[in-house]
């Protein structure tokens, strides 16, 4: 459990950051760079969610079965699992880069400035290369903790230099791409370093990468498909005429973001514990759970509260103070039909129900209604209180989903 609480309240730290970012950018900077930044931090959160999710949860399954990585001894299987890892995320990131360009072409807030946004693509793959799951199966998560912890940093340090220097905004991101790649890549190599393990890049990778996506097909699918009101929310954004309305509601989604993200780490931070233990008792499971509920409710009252003095220290015109506490109100209720689904989720994936490929058709079902219904209110009503109501109806969805397969998934329920 200690593992469990290092890791949460180090990954608020880092759920919480972008908030600072764009609280930075709103007071020093025009509408233009921030708009441009904030979606190039929600693209890289996308192709997080696509490219690592799945593969963290399986992989740290495997590696805990196998007693996980100790000093004394490394799993031949664990060595592979790296391997088909680093396969997985080169296959990923070059397909992405593919879907990458056409993005920022056809992106209104990202072409003003398409070549840079294109080198951006660095901030993207900075955020993706991560070990996650081999971190926490070892005794030393602090790996993560701390590369994550220094990226974050830097990132801030260079921001604050490129606006005190007046140098051209549009190079930040693939700079701190760039920074992130090299801190990520060194703490591997460190970590490889202490426990003695062997790394050899070869052209098989990718090929074993391919077989592996193939096999678990289903819970990459049925990951991404999961994550379809996050992925409509950052791309329909974009299309909003109003940038002055983007930038306001930029600022309340990253709170929104920071406290969702409350639950992702509970889920991350929970998950290894449950896996490594086998099951967690009823008692500990309802007082866990009792903890992150608390921790939701009064962090959406705190915030909804404490948001008219962080606000008025902006000095905004009215219109905008209007459209901002419109904006967190409802992404405040978004909070708590979300949290909603925690347990749900839980059950899921610990019981492996999302590499089900039967379960498929239920998660592609309303992930096309969620793009129906954000495509429909983005291009004929084009304001950011239809964006946020789109995602409102879209949780909606996906509670009821979650809440469906977890009763048609129970023992004795007729398939």
């Amino acid at each position: 459990m200690k593992k469990f609480f290092r890791v949460f309240y180090s990954q608020i730290f880092n759920s919480f950051f972008p908030v600072l970012i764009i609280g930075i950018l709103i007071k020093l900077k025009n509408s233009n760079d921030i708009a441009s930044i904030f979606l190039l931090i929600n693209f890289s959160n996308i192709y997080l969610l696509f490219s690592d999710y799945s593969s963290n949860t399986i992989f740290l399954k495997a590696a805990l079965s196998e007693g996980g990585i100790s000093s004394t001894r490394v799993s031949s299987n664990i060595i592979n699992d790296i391997h088909s890892y680093i396969g997985i995320k080169i296959l990923i990131l070059i397909i992405g880069f593919i879907v990458w360009i056409p993005i920022v072409f056809y992106t209104p807030i990202l072409q003003r400035h398409a070549l840079s946004n294109i080198l951006a693509y660095t901030f993207i793959v900075g955020i993706n290369i991560n070990f996650y799951w081999l971190y926490m199966c070892s005794s030393k998560e602090y790996f993560f903790i701390i590369s994550n912890f220094i990226s974050r940093i830097f990132f801030l340090c260079l921001l604050l230099a490129f606006i005190f220097f007046n140098f051209n905004m549009s190079f930040l991101m693939p700079l701190v791409g760039l920074a992130t790649i090299v801190i990520s890549i060194v703490t591997f190599i460190r970590f490889c370093a202490v426990y003695k393990i062997r790394v050899v890049v070869s052209g098989g990778i990718v090929k074993n990468a391919v077989t592996i996506i193939r096999r678990d097909w289903p819970f990459v699918a049925n990951s991404f498909l999961i994550m379809t009101p996050t992925t409509c929310l950052s791309f329909f954004v974009g299309f909003i005429k109003n940038s002055q309305h983007v930038i306001i509601y930029a600022f309340a989604e990253k709170i929104f973001m920071a406290i969702r993200a409350l639950l992702a780490v509970f889920v991350n931070s929970i998950f290894p514990v449950i896996c490594a233990e086998g099951s967690v008792t009823s008692k500990k499971s309802n007082r866990l759970f009792l903890f992150f509920y608390l921790l939701i409710v009064v962090g959406c009252a705190f915030t909804y509260f404490i948001s008219p003095i962080v606000f008025d220290y902006f000095k905004q015109p009215k219109e905008l103070n209007y459209i901002f506490y419109k904006c967190l109100f409802y992404f405040m209720l978004t909070i708590i039909i979300i949290s909603i689904n925690t347990r749900y989720f839980l059950n899921l994936l610990v019981h492996n129900h999302f590499n089900d490929s039967r379960n498929s058709p239920y998660f592609l079902a309303s992930a096309i209604i969620i793009l129906l219904v954000f495509s429909i209110n983005a291009f004929f009503i084009n304001s950011v209180f239809s964006i946020i109501q789109s995602l409102l109806v879209a949780e909606i969805l996906i509670v009821l989903n979650l809440v469906f397969l977890n009763y048609r998934t129970r023992p004795g329920f007729a398939t």
